[in-house]
């Protein structure tokens, strides 16, 4: 199939840049939700340069025949000037970060993703400059995102962490993304708290609306435990410990231990039964466990 610019287009091809990392913020998205693209791109000539970064997600099951998403088609025309990277250093890198919104009326499937790399030109291209347009670095098709339907989620949880390390925090997006394969919806600040809301009404209004998951980590005991502490985890444990004095079901707050060696719970929660998540086949039992509970709570 002959593409908008010509069956022979590109006609330069270069290795002037690479992408050297990238990361997605989920992997499982719901219809109509937004997740951001990240990465560093590297340079490989000894002078500042620019490139022009296109992203394309395509559905596998047609061998990637029917472009599902083309920033260079669907952003408009800020969004797409913001992937124009300029002065990368000579040899060195620059990192990049891209939002993308996925529509409300998107099926349920799976899509691989693609990152280009192009020269300046081919942002603003005409066939009259055709001639000044390179490609500079293709990935291959793959490290895609899943994508779910709002209407497909059969509960929602709300997860209590404390943000005592970057390792940490990541482990607990990756578990929201886990519990989101299973259909369960689970509100987390890091993709859930928009800017200038209220962080105080967010934590009260997942707190006592939810299922909620205390991820009793050992920084996490330790602040519960300490009355002269305070924070964003500790307004988050006094809601759920004046809940618990008002009669709240314990049931409906489920500690998981991980990053704890000495499996310690809060005061708040007493003797409460825990799912063990301090180990490396963690999503396994331990994950099917828990999905297992948050379903029957929510029926």
């Amino acid at each position: 199939m002959e593409n908008q610019f010509g069956s022979q287009w590109p006609l330069h091809h270069f290795t002037h840049f690479h992408i050297e990392s990238i990361e997605k913020s989920n992997y499982i998205i719901e219809s109509g939700g937004t997740f951001q693209i990240s990465g560093k791109i590297k340079n490989n000539v000894q002078e500042y340069a620019t490139t022009y970064i296109i992203i394309k997600f395509a559905n596998a099951d047609n061998q990637h025949e029917i472009i599902t998403f083309d920033s260079d088609r669907d952003f408009n025309e800020g969004e797409k000037e913001s992937l124009r990277i300029v002065d990368i250093p000579p040899l060195g890198g620059k990192d990049f970060c891209v939002q993308i919104k996925l529509p409300e009326d998107i099926e349920r499937q799976t899509l691989d993703m693609r990152i280009e790399l192009w020269s300046p030109a081919r942002r603003t291209w005409s066939r009259s400059s055709i001639d000044t347009i390179a490609l500079f670095y293709r990935s291959n098709w793959g490290n895609g995102i899943d994508i779910i339907k709002k209407e497909d989620l059969i509960a929602t949880v709300f997860i209590s962490y404390s943000w005592f390390s970057d390792e940490h925090v990541k482990w607990v997006s990756k578990l929201a993304q886990e519990l989101a394969r299973r259909q369960i919806k689970a509100t987390l600040d890091q993709k859930d708290l928009e800017l200038g809301q209220p962080i105080t009404k967010f934590m009260e209004k997942g707190i006592k609306s939810s299922i909620c998951i205390c991820v009793c980590s050992e920084a996490y005991t330790k602040k519960a435990n300490d009355e002269s502490s305070y924070g964003g985890v500790e307004y988050e444990i006094s809601i759920l410990s004046n809940q618990v004095l008002k009669g709240r079901l314990r049931s409906t707050i489920i500690p998981i231990i991980k990053d704890n060696p000495e499996k310690l719970l809060p005061d708040f929660l007493g003797s409460a039964k825990y799912i063990n998540m301090d180990t490396e086949q963690w999503d396994g039992i331990p994950l099917t466990e828990l999905a297992r509970t948050i379903i029957k709570l929510s029926s």
